[in-house]
């Protein structure tokens, strides 16, 4: 059959002209004359590769309809529910014509000398926003096209209604064909494509997230070693760099420019690009091999994950490679400063959580890699997500009654962080911390737990912070203080019932107190706006107001009213934010980073649809649901206070010497508010000294663009500044970083 024929075929397959029986048929036909019929064993195998080494036109022929099979069943902006049901339809049409034994044994066939095709000029070298209908396509790319349509059945388990029964129907024929395997082998060998590697990368892992048969193939294969090349530090964007770096043909051009922030997530990523962005010149798609560079990373941490998180066997595994270890504890030791940088210490973070499930691995994390160093600077991170996970690994840390518990309770720093966090904004951050707060209340940490959890904060916490069984975990905070710390707590009670009376909550003294330290404040008078803050947060009430009943809260069943209350943290948020900027022009630096410490636990969190997710009845368009959250009135917007108290932090940390954090602090303040040169400014000092001092990043990046991972980088000739450009340099240069340079900064 000729690619015209095969292209109308398939037309006329997904568009349902024809019967179901006989519009499989239609495509056994089709499949049978690009494979040369059954190739069920290696044998048939063998003999399709020898027979396509000879024959250019059966390549182009194999390539072209599995790209136009591919191409047939992707999601696109422009479809519609129906058009969506219909892909779903066909993509379960193709199983049942065999595509899943299909792509599996195409991938199998690895024919090394047409890996690399420079035979025609057309193929190479075209930068061109779309793909004709000529059916010249490098045969290599079938393997791309094939791992994306695994892909792409895959996704339809994750987006279909019946999730559960096409998990039934489907995983068991990728396992049956041996998919997991062919995946592997473009895993191990990283001379293939770069973008078919990415791909199967992907596919591995969603297949991975449904299957624990495919994890233990998956390990039996070699994916721990294998997977750990790619995560540690740049080595992925070095491994995409190169592969850009061939000038990739029309073809692979098309393919990145449909994902030009590679192939992430099935849940985070959108659909196919109908319109193919034109790239000028090299330096616009070496851009988007970066951010390929970028998803294969994260999508290889998440591969480990799913594999980790299944039992102790797998995790020793891990234990046993140093290398992949290797890098999983530079990305937890490293500063996050980019959004990548984020993204990966997420992940990491995530699989610390499943490694320290088992003690023996926990201690030896903690002896040979220094893990609760890592921890006491994570859960100072102003990014949720990751200090949701690193809590999480706390918790399962303090589990572990012993040496384990007693090592990671020594820290004050940490135990700190779970008492600030037990009044932040986050669900997940306040349960996991008031967890902590429990196991470390009782034993040898006790004592230590009672400074940031004493009988003050209690009081305040089961009065204004009633999450769900708060109570229940006061409750057990306090038999295990009268059980493990039995003298401390007595006198802690006794002297709190002395001053409990005095104890005064008004919100409207609050705002008298703070508007008078901001006059004290704009006169430059520090001393006395700082005991005006103080006073203020003295009284400031820690939430305020119930919400208001309305139709909708009214409707279905209603919680208890002390979970409605709403917890709201703007204004003392503000008030530990001002008092910090009062610390720092009093060079009163460490106060200055508790104080910010504190502002920003709670601001974390500042979308109402946090509120509408954890109380289904309330209604975000509602007006009586949201008065609370009105930003006319007293809950402006988090972000502008959460970046003053950042770039307080970092400015505070840079003078204590706490470079590490002040990286992380000044890099989200750039990466929310890009147009403030000062930030910029802050975040290149810091990153300088951080350099000078000894400290390192994860990946080397422009000290300018904060890009150029994998590529080689130029050094200021003054200080140890990089750049991966003149222009960048000299934009640098023009910016503040003359002001930096050299000597200058070490005055």
């Amino acid at each position: 059959m000729r690619g015209s024929e095969i292209k109308r075929h398939v037309t006329e397959v997904m568009s349902g002209v024809n019967d179901e029986s006989m519009r499989i048929k239609t495509m056994k036909v089709i499949f049978s004359s690009i494979t040369g019929g059954s190739i069920n064993n290696e044998a048939e195998a063998e003999v399709m590769k020898l027979a396509l080494k000879r024959d250019l036109q059966w390549q182009r022929l194999q390539a072209f309809t599995i790209k136009l099979v591919n191409d047939a069943i992707q999601r696109r902006p422009s479809d519609t529910r129906e058009a969506q049901r219909k892909t779903q339809s066909n993509i379960q049409l193709l199983v049942k014509a065999g595509i899943i034994s299909i792509t599996t044994k195409i991938l199998e066939v690895h024919i090394s000398e047409l890996y690399f095709e420079h035979d025609t000029s057309e193929m190479k070298k075209g930068i061109v926003s779309h793909i004709g209908d000529a059916d010249e396509i490098p045969w290599y790319l079938v393997h791309y096209y094939c791992s994306n349509i695994i892909g792409t059945i895959i996704k339809l388990i994750y987006y279909n209604e019946q999730k559960e029964e096409f998990k039934k129907l489907y995983i068991p024929k990728l396992l049956k064909f041996g998919t997991v395997e062919a995946l592997m082998r473009f895993v191990n060998d990283q001379e293939k494509c770069a973008i078919t590697t990415c791909c199967c990368v992907r596919a591995l892992n969603h297949l991975c997230q449904y299957s624990p048969e495919a994890c233990e193939r998956a390990l039996f294969s070699g994916v721990i070693y294998q997977i750990g090349q790619f995560i540690y530090k740049d080595s992925a964007a070095k491994f995409m760099f190169k592969w850009a770096d061939q000038e990739p043909n029309q073809f692979e051009l098309t393919i990145l420019g449909g994902h030009i922030y590679g192939l992430g997530s099935f849940l985070t990523e959108g659909p196919l690009r109908e319109v193919v962005p034109k790239y000028r010149n090299k330096k616009d798609y070496v851009a988007t091999a970066m951010y390929w560079s970028h998803a294969l990373q994260v999508q290889g941490l998440q591969l480990l994950n799913r594999c980790m998180e299944l039992n102790d066997r797998h995790r020793q595994l891990l234990m046993k490679c140093p290398a992949t270890l290797k890098g999983v504890m530079r990305w937890l030791r490293g500063p996050p400063v980019t959004s990548h940088d984020k993204s990966m210490v997420e992940e990491a973070a995530k699989l610390l959580c499943s490694m320290v499930l088992n003690e023996d691995m926990a201690w030896r994390l903690i002896q040979d890699h220094n893990i609760v160093q890592a921890i006491e600077l994570a859960v100072y991170y102003p990014v949720k997500e990751i200090v949701i996970n690193f809590l999480i690994a706390v918790t399962h840390l303090a589990h572990h009654n012993g040496k384990v518990k007693n090592k990671v309770g020594q820290s004050e720093e940490l135990l700190r962080a779970l008492a600030f966090h037990v009044n932040g904004t986050v669900p997940e951050i306040q349960v996991n911390a008031l967890a902590g707060c429990v196991m470390f209340s009782a034993g040898p940490t006790a004592v230590t737990m009672m400074k940031f959890i004493g009988p003050r904060e209690l009081y305040f916490l089961e009065d204004f912070h009633r999450l769900q069984h708060t109570s229940t975990h006061i409750s057990e905070i306090r038999r295990n203080y009268e059980k493990s710390a039995a003298s401390q707590w007595k006198k802690a009670e006794k002297d709190f019932q002395k001053d409990v009376d005095l104890i005064v909550v008004d919100k409207e003294h609050t705002e008298e107190l703070k508007a008078q330290g901001n006059q004290l404040f704009k006169k430059g008078d520090y001393e006395n706006a700082l005991v005006k803050y103080t006073k203020a947060i003295s009284e400031c009430p820690p939430a305020s107001r119930r919400i208001h009943s309305c139709k909708h809260l009214d409707s279905g069943e209603q919680p208890d009213q002390n979970v409605l209350k709403q917890r709201w943290h703007v204004l003392p948020a503000t008030l530990f934010c001002n008092r910090a900027q009062c610390f720092l022009h009093l060079k009163r630096y460490q106060e200055a980073v508790f104080d910010c410490d504190q502002a920003i636990t709670k601001c974390l969190d500042y979308h109402i649809t946090d509120m509408v997710v954890q109380y289904p009845n309330v209604h975000p368009d509602c007006k009586s649901c949201t008065e609370v959250f009105d930003s006319r009135k007293d809950a402006p917007l988090f972000t502008p206070l959460l970046v003053k108290a950042m770039y307080r932090r970092s400015k505070a940390l840079f003078e204590l010497g706490s470079l590490h954090r002040a990286l992380v602090d000044i890099g989200q303040c750039v990466f929310l508010d890009k147009d403030q040169p000062m930030f910029d400014t802050h975040l290149e000092k810091t990153l300088l000294r951080f350099r000078d001092e000894g400290g390192s990043e994860t990946v080397k990046r422009c000290g300018h663009c904060l890009l150029g991972e994998g590529q080689k980088l130029k050094r200021c000739a003054n200080c140890s500044a990089i750049y991966c450009s003149k222009d960048c340099q000299v934009n640098a240069w023009d910016k503040g970083h003359k002001n930096n340079c050299g000597s200058q900064l070490r005055k």
